[in-house]
């Protein structure tokens, strides 16, 4: 998988919270298919367009981190709480 990085998004009317994934070598559907699929299981986050996701909490997306962080935090997990 590629070093993706989160970035906070613009809210979208649904849901209060969304990250946005950001990558240098550019993303495409198979690294994005793997984290769609975890959210869908764990019913953490919703994919809202290509490379987004929403959350209803600040604890949602800790838990999306944790997971799905594989670079260094552009959000520090202090500011989620």
């Amino acid at each position: 998988m590629k070093t993706i990085t989160w970035v906070e998004g613009d809210p979208p009317v649904t849901r209060p919270f969304t990250l946005r994934a950001t990558c240098i070598e550019g993303l495409n559907e198979h690294d994005i298919d793997p984290i769609q699929a975890w959210c869908q299981e764990t019913g953490v986050g919703k994919r809202t367009s290509f490379d987004t996701f929403a959350f209803q909490s600040r604890a949602d997306i800790s838990m999306f981190l944790l997971r799905w962080n594989n670079s260094e935090a552009s959000i520090s997990l202090r500011d989620l709480f």
